[in-house]
């Protein structure tokens, strides 16, 4: 099996994305947030592979939904470590977090 690379997207694009992200969580009508979701899948089908699956609206707004959703919870995380340095002291001691969310143990 052949393992492609993953696509990179150009920084203008990325940063494209992230606003208008930022826009759709922030727009109460649901048709303007089908507009921005739009936008942004006529800009994502350019740089996937041949072999993905098509993309769909609904992919787009749920992936604006999870990333949100990644986002609060970094947030609250460093929230939390903030108001209390030493909450990893003890047998929680030198865990990690992964970009998934899940904690994992480095002893």
């Amino acid at each position: 099996m052949v393992k492609l690379k993953p696509l990179e997207v150009p920084p203008e694009v990325a940063r494209r994305f992230f606003e208008d992200m930022r826009a759709f969580h922030r727009e109460p009508n649901p048709i303007k947030r089908d507009e921005i979701a739009a936008r942004q899948l006529d800009a994502l089908r350019g740089y996937r592979w041949p072999r993905d699956k098509k993309l769909r609206l609904s992919d787009v707004k749920e992936l604006f939904e999870l990333m949100r959703k990644q986002s609060t919870f970094l947030k609250n995380a460093a929230t939390h470590r903030a108001k209390s340095p030493g909450f990893l002291m003890g047998k929680d001691a030198g865990a990690r977090v992964g970009s998934d969310g899940t904690v994992a143990s480095c002893s």
